[in-house]
C-alpha cells in the first residue's frame, strides 16, 4: 500500500520541503538538499511505495503537466504516414517525463480553449500552413510551440522548429549528378512559393547551386517539358509526386541523372532506381522537437534544427538460382 508524504518524511527524517525538492525536476529545487539526503529520500520512497502527486506539483509551479500536439483537421480521416511517424518520436519521447500528451486536431475553439486556460504547458504542432492562428495565439499567452516540418514566419525566439535538412540532401545530389557529366539542374517540386516543405528545398537547391556555381533551375508546380523529353545532361531532382516525375519515368531517362525525395513508400511502389532516394526521418524530427520543447518548458531556449534525411538503401542483389542440372542420381525403385 503506497504512503503518504507524511510518512515518508517522517521515515526520512526531513521535512515537506526536502521532499518535494528531492523530487523535483529542476536543478535549482535539487540543489538545496545534499545529494545523500536527495538518494535517501528517493530510496526510502521506492521502498515504501511513495508517488508524488503531480496535482499538487503542478499547482505549486503552475503547471499542468501536459503538453499539446496540434495536427491538422483532416488527420482525423486520414493520417499521412510521415505524421504518423512524427507522432511515434513525439510518443516516444514523453515516455521518461512527467508529462502526458494531449492530441487536437485543428486549431478550432476547443484548441484554443484549452490553450488560454492554461492546460498545456506547451505545444508541439504539425499544421501546415506558414501563417497559423494557432502559432500567433501561442506567441502571445507566451506559451513554447515547437513547428514541425516546416518554417514559420514569425520570430525566432516566439517559436522553435525542427525540419528536414534539405541543403545537405541536395548538395549530396548535385555532386553526385555533376560527377556523371549533368550541367543542367533543375529541381521539380509543387508549389515552390506557397508550401512550406517546397519553399525550403527550393531556397537550399539554389544556394547549394550558388555554392558550386552551377546553374540551377527550380520548376514551379513541377511542370514537365512539353514534348515529355528532358534537355540532354538535364540532372533532375524530384521533391515530391508531380507530372515532370511522371514523364521522367515514361520517358526511360538514364537512373543515374535524377535524385529523388519523396516519401519511401512512393519510391517503392512506383519502382523508381533506388540508388539516391531520400525521404524524411520524421521519428527522429518528433523526438527533438518534442525535447526541444520539454527543455523550454523548464526554461531552456528554443531555436531552429535541421535533421538529415534518411536514404532509401539499394535493392538487395536477387538470391542465387538454386541449380537444377545436374543433380545426384535418384534411388532405383528396386
Amino acid at each position: 500500500m503506497a504512503v503518504s508524504l507524511e510518512e515518508l518524511k517522517r521515515a526520512a527524517g526531513v521535512s515537506a520541503a526536502a521532499v518535494s525538492y528531492a523530487f523535483s525536476p529542476r536543478p535549482e529545487k535539487q540543489s538545496k538538499i545534499s545529494a545523500a539526503t536527495r538518494d535517501r529520500i528517493l530510496r526510502l520512497a521506492q521502498q515504501l511505495g511513495y508517488q508524488p502527486s503531480m496535482l499538487a506539483r503542478g499547482l505549486a509551479q503552475s503547471r499542468s503537466y501536459a503538453i499539446g500536439l496540434l495536427l491538422p483537421a483532416y488527420c482525423t480521416v486520414n493520417i499521412p504516414l510521415h505524421y504518423l511517424r512524427m507522432f511515434h518520436g513525439v510518443s516516444r519521447a514523453l515516455l521518461e517525463s512527467d508529462y502526458t500528451l494531449t492530441v487536437f486536431f485543428g486549431c478550432d475553439a476547443k484548441f484554443l480553449s484549452c490553450v488560454r486556460q492554461g492546460r498545456v504547458d506547451g505545444v508541439i504542432s504539425i499544421i501546415r500552413q506558414e501563417r497559423s492562428e494557432a502559432l500567433e495565439q501561442l506567441s502571445r499567452l507566451g506559451i513554447p510551440c515547437v513547428l514541425l516540418n516546416g518554417a514559420p514566419s514569425l520570430p525566432e525566439a516566439a517559436c522553435g522548429v525542427v525540419g528536414t535538412d534539405f541543403g545537405a540532401w541536395a548538395g549530396a545530389a548535385l555532386d553526385r549528378l555533376a560527377a556523371v557529366g549533368c550541367t543542367d539542374f533543375r529541381l521539380y517540386c509543387k508549389h515552390a512559393d506557397s508550401l512550406v516543405i517546397d519553399a525550403a528545398a527550393a531556397r537550399a537547391f539554389l544556394e547549394q547551386c550558388r555554392q558550386r556555381g552551377l546553374r540551377g533551375t527550380v520548376i514551379e508546380d513541377g511542370a514537365a517539358p512539353r514534348n515529355g523529353r528532358f534537355p540532354a545532361r538535364c540532372g533532375a531532382l524530384f521533391r515530391g509526386q508531380t507530372p515532370a516525375l511522371d514523364a521522367w519515368i515514361a520517358s526511360r531517362q538514364p537512373s543515374n541523372h535524377a535524385a529523388f525525395f519523396l516519401a519511401e513508400h512512393l519510391v517503392r511502389n512506383l519502382q523508381l532506381p533506388l540508388g539516391f532516394c531520400a525521404y524524411h526521418d520524421s521519428d527522429a524530427i518528433g523526438r527533438i522537437g518534442t525535447e526541444m520543447l520539454l527543455a523550454a518548458a523548464s526554461g531552456g531556449r528554443l531555436s531552429r534544427r535541421l535533421v538529415p534525411c534518411r536514404t532509401v538503401p539499394p535493392p538487395a542483389p536477387p538470391p542465387p538460382i538454386p541449380a537444377l542440372w545436374p543433380h545426384p542420381p535418384l534411388p532405383h525403385p528396386y
